[in-house]
């Protein structure tokens, strides 16, 4: 009874976990910097309306979910970025895809094209769209000792963003907690809309203290399971709080993959229950 218990609740976990995740970061070397997604669910998803930001600064007052109003939403200066996928890109499902940040560089450092780049190095990779016009330059980079990565989605219609993915390493000068936020974006009527409550910043828990990983490593998921998250309640697109992940548990560093997953096995394959 308690191995099958066990399984149930392993099983509950995994497949409440439905929704793309960040599963490598590299942020040195420069020219090798990337971040993997890999779809943990069991249909295609759209990415259209899909973004990925580096950009937060509380000292101007510069956060992600502030695209919704069209301003103050960060990117495109202090070698930040806020991009979006390009339009009619998908994800397949157990699919892994790469975004480089330099594509060329990419290509060098790992004998592989990413699946998008950035900002245009090589006419052979798909480029990111700018999320907002300035919001890319060809400076952007990933802080080897501290920063955020935000995966998420808007559909340009409502008040809030929905989370996706949340990954914080090194210091949390950057990280982000949107509880009872409130904004009026462009839904067509004049009231604002008010998240739900995220992890305070004091207690989200850093990939690592400092850098992520040395020279030679990323960053990346030991599996597929996003250790320690709460399920519901939360400002992610499945009810999830994506800033509530233990961080320090979900990843560690090796040896680069991308395009791989976990072990370089390139599935969501579940560690064996006994």
């Amino acid at each position: 009874m308690k191995t099958v218990l066990i399984l149930l609740l392993f099983a509950s976990s995994v497949f409440a976990q439905n929704h793309i995740l960040i599963t490598e970061v590299v942020v040195t070397p420069t020219d090798g910097e990337f971040i993997e997604i890999y779809n943990n669910s069991d249909t295609g998803i759209d990415l259209s309306d899909y973004y990925l930001t580096d950009a937060t600064h509380a000292g101007s007052g510069n956060y992600y979910y502030n695209i919704v109003t069209g301003s103050n939403a960060g990117g495109g200066s202090s070698f930040d970025f806020h991009a979006r996928f390009p339009d009619g890109s998908s994800i397949a499902a157990g699919e892994f895809q790469t975004m480089a940040l330099n594509g060329s560089g990419f290509v060098t450092t790992y004998g592989t094209n990413p699946t998008y780049e950035l900002y245009e190095t090589s006419g052979a990779i798909p480029n990111m769209r700018e999320a907002f016009p300035g919001s890319i330059d060809g400076g952007s980079t990933l802080s080897n000792a501290g920063e955020v990565v935000i995966l998420y989605s808007w559909n340009g219609l409502t008040d809030l963003v929905s989370d996706i993915d949340y990954y914080l390493w090194g210091d949390k000068a950057e990280a982000v907690d949107k509880t009872g936020v409130s904004i009026d974006g462009p839904d067509g009527d004049g009231t604002p809309s008010t998240y739900l409550a995220d992890t305070p910043i004091a207690s989200q828990a850093v990939s690592a203290d400092g850098a992520p990983h040395t020279v030679g490593e990323s960053s990346q998921r030991t599996n597929l399971v996003e250790s320690g998250e709460t399920q519901t309640g939360g400002n992610g697109i499945s009810g999830h709080n994506e800033t509530s992940e233990n961080l320090a548990a979900s990843f560690s560093a090796a040896v680069p993959n991308p395009g791989s997953g976990p072990g370089g096995g390139g599935g969501n394959t579940p560690p064996s229950i006994t």
